[in-house]
C-alpha cells in the first residue's frame, strides 16, 4: 500500500480523541478521494495513534451490504458514501474499501490527480468569497461615508 500523507486535521483530531471530528474528516475524504487504500491508510492512522477500535467504530446494526459488484457504480458510490455517518461499523468501512478498490483501484493516479484538483478548486472558491466580502465591505462602508 502506498504511503499517504494524513491530513494535518484528522491528526489534530486524532491527538484530540475527538471522535466527532474524526468520523467527520472520513466522510469528508470519502466526498474528495475516494481511493480505498487512503480510506484504509486514514482508519490504521487512528488505530495507531491512541484511537480504540472500539471507539472509532460503533456496532453494526444487521446492516447487509450490496455484494453484486455489477450494482457498484457511482450512483452506489454516492449513496454508501453519504451512509457512512449514520453506520461508521467496521464492516461498513471494509465494505467502502471495497468498493472504493473496485470503482477506482485502477486508476488511483487520476484520483489523486482529483483531489488536488478539488483542493485547488475549493481554494478557489474560497478567494471568491473573500474578495466578494471584501467588496462588499468597502462598498458599505463608500456608501455609509456618502449618506453621511
Amino acid at each position: 500500500m502506498k504511503n499517504y500523507n494524513i491530513s494535518d486535521g484528522m491528526k489534530r483530531d486524532v491527538k484530540n480523541k475527538d471522535i466527532i471530528a474524526i468520523r467527520s474528516r472520513f466522510f469528508t475524504l470519502l466526498a474528495s478521494c475516494p481511493c480505498g487504500d487512503k480510506i484504509k491508510a486514514y482508519i490504521d492512522y487512528c488505530l495507531k495513534n491512541g484511537i480504540e477500535k472500539d471507539v472509532l467504530f460503533i456496532k453494526n446494526k444487521g446492516q447487509v451490504f450490496n455484494e453484486n459488484k455489477e450494482e457498484w457504480n457511482y450512483h452506489y458510490w454516492d449513496n454508501v458514501g453519504y451512509s457512512v455517518e449514520k453506520n461508521f461499523s467496521e464492516e461498513y468501512l471494509n465494505h467502502i474499501i471495497a468498493v472504493a478498490n473496485y470503482l477506482y483501484k485502477e486508476d488511483e493516479a487520476k484520483c489523486e490527480a482529483k483531489s488536488k484538483e478539488s483542493n485547488s478548486s475549493n481554494n478557489s472558491k474560497k478567494i471568491i468569497i473573500a474578495a466578494s466580502a471584501i467588496a462588499i465591505i468597502t462598498l458599505t462602508v463608500i456608501l455609509s461615508i456618502k449618506c453621511s
